[in-house]
């Protein structure tokens, strides 16, 4: 092989390896970066994981009446084999000081800000008892939860299953699979599609309003 066609797939393989190098290395900062100014998307994706895993059913952007000309929003309802999981966002750059039980919460920002917040749980709480009042659905079938990026700091948390919990994206596979294996009878599939589809018609009447 002649010395200029070595030269040139040495110099190839060091191109292409240099390229390799840096998409490993920037892979992870350009992401967060895409995230950051996205945050819905983030949190859209990893569950839509979870639907495709499972062959769940999901709605998004679920919006619930509250009176009053109020509402309260559910970012994801996700209809599984045995349980309704009802979830909302939570983007948090930088560390929360949170309990469940407190009704405000601190967030310790990273421009080094500190906010006082609404608890999130607490926010989700009620709409889930919403949702019960407008559809019916047996509170015991459903499971909320606040969803947190995983680079998100959080003191020490104690989650009640019987109660919304906080749940970085990371562990929400894990804990739907918790939830889903639970020796409990699964809803009648053509039960759970109604009850989808009534409130998949319940969200197209609330967005025509």
């Amino acid at each position: 092989m002649p010395r200029e066609v070595k030269t040139t797939i040495f110099v190839v393989l060091c191109v292409l390896l240099a390229l390799l190098f840096a998409a490993l290395f920037f892979y992870k900062p350009l992401r967060k970066l895409y995230f950051h100014h996205r945050p819905k998307e983030f949190f859209y994706r990893k569950i839509m994981k979870v639907v495709r895993n499972g062959d769940y059913y999901l709605l998004n952007d679920l919006k619930l009446s509250l009176g009053g000309g109020q509402s309260a929003l559910i970012d994801h309802l996700v209809g599984g084999d045995k349980y309704i999981y009802v979830f909302m966002d939570f983007y948090c750059e930088g560390a929360l000081s949170a309990s469940p039980t407190d009704s405000k919460w601190i967030y310790y920002r990273k421009d080094g800000k500190k906010t006082v917040i609404q608890n999130p749980l607490i926010v989700a709480k009620n709409a889930l008892i919403r949702l019960t009042m407008q559809t019916g659905i047996n509170n015991s079938y459903l499971v909320g939860a606040v969803l947190i990026n995983d680079d998100c700091f959080v003191n020490s948390f104690q989650n009640n299953d019987n109660d919304i919990q906080l749940v970085p994206l990371g562990k929400l596979q894990k804990m739907v699979d918790a939830y889903e294996s639970r020796p409990l009878q699964p809803f009648a599939p053509k039960e759970l599609r109604q009850v989808i589809h009534d409130l998949y018609e319940l969200n197209a009447k609330k967005e025509e309003e």
